[in-house]
């Protein structure tokens, strides 16, 4: 399910801080660089991965499901 305003992008640290006062002009980041950044913060990071059937349902369902042990 997605909310408007509460998408990963949205409540990202890191775009946060490239947005912010401090560091917005020393990134050198472009318009459509930022707009790429947060295409693949909202299309990836809403989920972590999850192989096993119930830590797919729990995360359909919005359920927290502990992050993937490194492969």
């Amino acid at each position: 399910m997605t909310r408007p305003g509460k998408m990963p992008a949205d409540e990202s640290p890191l775009l946060k801080v490239l947005g912010d006062k401090d560091h917005a002009d020393l990134t050198g980041i472009t318009d459509p660089e930022m707009r790429r950044l947060m295409l693949w913060l909202d299309g990836n990071s809403s989920f972590y991965s999850a192989y096993s059937k119930p830590e797919r349902l729990a995360q359909k369902e919005g359920k927290p499901i502990p992050p993937p042990a490194l492969q």
